[in-house]
């Protein structure tokens, strides 16, 4: 628990552009993973389907 507060009192003191850089690559890849796991969901979900109907 103390190295997540750590990293919180460091993030603090960053400059506004470093946050925001930090941030900005945050957003892209938790919207990755978002759409991979979208992907991965609608082809198992295909693949059951095609199970069923074999």
């Amino acid at each position: 628990m103390d190295n997540k507060n750590n990293l919180v009192a460091m993030f603090r003191k960053l400059p506004t552009e470093r946050k925001a850089m930090i941030a900005e690559t945050a957003v892209v890849v938790i919207g990755w993973l978002a759409k991979k796991a979208v992907h991965t969901y609608q082809n198992r979900k295909k693949k059951k389907q095609e199970k069923v109907s074999s």
